[in-house]
């Protein structure tokens, strides 16, 4: 049952001493995935194929209005979940039904900083540098005073 195996998943993850933040993600994903597959009439890790995932993904973008980031995301927790009951042979690799299933293609935009932004960026280290130049000065006047008062005194 799919249930089970995502508690033994569980298990292994910790077992391999991955951070809880991680296990959390991967319990977050493939809970939702098992909700949505017992929607389907789905309970057997062995029922699950392709076409599942997939409508699942497509369930995500259209229902959950999940991104592309969060898809891809979603399909790298079920990937690895899957690729582990691969592993303790609860599943043969034929049956594998993530093998040869690829990521969605991610529109990924690069904002280039404008002159505003380049300008406070020298400003801030223009700054820091003064700070750095002021502590280096007060630094050598507290000495210099300390050595004349020592040399007079």
């Amino acid at each position: 049952m799919l249930k089970f195996a995502i508690q033994e998943f569980k298990e292994d993850r910790e077992y391999k001493n991955l951070s809880p933040r991680t296990i959390e993600s991967y319990l977050m994903t493939l809970k939702e995935f098992q909700t949505y597959c017992v929607k389907q009439e789905i309970i057997s890790v062995e029922d699950v194929t392709q076409a599942v995932i997939k409508s699942y993904l497509l369930y995500c973008h259209k229902e959950r209005d999940n991104n592309p980031t969060t898809r891809n995301s979603k399909l790298h927790s079920i990937k690895i979940f899957f690729n582990y009951l691969e592993d303790i042979e609860v599943i043969a690799s034929k049956q594998n039904p993530i093998k040869r299933l690829a990521y969605v293609k991610e529109d990924i935009q690069i904002e280039a900083f404008n002159d505003s932004h380049i300008n406070q960026m020298l400003n801030y280290y223009r700054r820091i540098k003064q700070r750095q130049r002021t502590f280096t000065l007060a630094g050598t006047i507290r000495l210099s005073l300390r050595c004349w008062v020592l040399a007079c005194g």
